[in-house]
C-alpha cells in the first residue's frame, strides 16, 4: 500500500469571505462587527474542521502577537470573541499559520510582516518541510480571492505575490480560478 504525501499545493480561487462577511459571523459580538469589518488585517479561524468550532492552528496566538507588534499603526484584528479562542495541534513536520485577510492595498504591508515573520521564526535547526496557510486578498471592484498555499517556506512569499499579481491585477475587476498540485 502506497503512502502520499502532498509536498507543493497552490489554489487559487474566487472567495465571499472577506472581512465584511467574518463580520456578520454569529459568534462576533455586534460590538465588534465593525472593528471586524474596518480591521486592517483580519485574522480568522478554521471553521470547517471539527463539529464546527472555530479554531486556530498551533502557535497562532504567538504569530498574531508577532503581527501586532509589528504591524504598526495598521490594526491587526482576530474574528472571534476571546472567550472562543482555541488552537488545534496537528502533529507534523508542517508549520501552519492562520487565515489572514487584507485589501489588496495593504497586501505589501501583510508581505512583509509575513517575511519578517517567517525569517525571525525559522532557523535551520527549526525549519519545517513544509508551510500551510491561506491569504484572501480584497481586490477593486468586491472581487475577493483566496490564495491557498501548502509548500515549501523558501518560495511561500514569491508565489502568493504572483498569484495575487496576476488574479488580480490593478483596476481588472476579473479574477480567474487556477490551481497547480
Amino acid at each position: 500500500m502506497a503512502i502520499s504525501k502532498t509536498l507543493f499545493s497552490l489554489v487559487v480561487e474566487e472567495t465571499d469571505r472577506s472581512r465584511a462577511f467574518w463580520a456578520t459571523q454569529p459568534w462576533i459580538d455586534a460590538a465588534r462587527r465593525d472593528e471586524v469589518a474596518a480591521a486592517d488585517v483580519l485574522v480568522a479561524p478554521w471553521v470547517d474542521l471539527k463539529d464546527g468550532h472555530k479554531l486556530f492552528p498551533q502557535g497562532a496566538a504567538d504569530f498574531i502577537k508577532d503581527l501586532r507588534a509589528a504591524a504598526g499603526s495598521h490594526s491587526v484584528v482576530v474574528a472571534v470573541e476571546r472567550a472562543q479562542y482555541e488552537e488545534i495541534a496537528l502533529y507534523s513536520d508542517h508549520w501552519r499559520l492562520p487565515t489572514l485577510i487584507c485589501s489588496q492595498i495593504l497586501l505589501p504591508i501583510v508581505i512583509g510582516l509575513l517575511t519578517n515573520h517567517i525569517d525571525r521564526s525559522i532557523t535551520e535547526d527549526t525549519k519545517p518541510s513544509i508551510v500551510e496557510m491561506e491569504l484572501i486578498v480584497e481586490g477593486s471592484g468586491g472581487k475577493c480571492i483566496a490564495v491557498k498555499y501548502k509548500g515549501p517556506p523558501e518560495v511561500m512569499i514569491a508565489e502568493i505575490e504572483e498569484q495575487v499579481k496576476r488574479c488580480l491585477p490593478k483596476g481588472n475587476g476579473r479574477t480567474p480560478k487556477t490551481s497547480r498540485q
